[in-house]
């Protein structure tokens, strides 16, 4: 599973998210800069929260390796069925 601290690390190394509780307020900007640090758009990362689109298994191992999911996304990815 991932951290439970992974959204607030993220979110504080250069949102204006700086606390658990103020990441849950502020998605966008957890969600643009999860992006920049993968080098994807905002919104796919919104549409992937959403499940309004699939990630591919190689955006699923950016995202592993920014967010420190240490194989929790990677062994998730095959039941998405894609």
């Amino acid at each position: 599973m991932l951290g439970d601290n992974a959204g607030t690390q993220l979110a504080a190394s250069g949102s204006v998210c700086s606390d658990a509780a103020s990441v849950a307020r502020c998605p966008r900007h957890v969600q643009a800069k999860l992006a920049s640090l993968v080098h994807v758009h905002r919104d796919l990362v919104a549409k992937i929260e959403r499940g309004r689109r699939w990630p591919s298994h190689d955006l699923v191992l950016s995202f592993e390796r920014t967010l420190a999911a240490d194989g929790d996304l990677s062994r998730l990815w095959p039941e998405v069925g894609v």
